[in-house]
């Protein structure tokens, strides 16, 4: 969902079960090695509002 759409970090955390951003950054970050942010950036697709969303 990050490079396939526009959505800020915590919907779309929130769109897979996760009522905390950065609880669903920890559990990404964990699994991938990289922010939800960074793995945007890496892979073509720029953060809304060119920052991580911090809700």
């Amino acid at each position: 969902m990050l490079l396939i759409t526009d959505q800020s970090v915590t919907q779309i955390g929130r769109a897979v079960g996760y009522a905390e951003r950065r609880y669903f950054t920890k559990v990404f970050a964990k699994a991938e090695g990289l922010s939800p942010t960074e793995y945007r950036e890496r892979h073509g697709k720029s953060p809304v509002g060119g920052k991580e969303d911090s809700n």
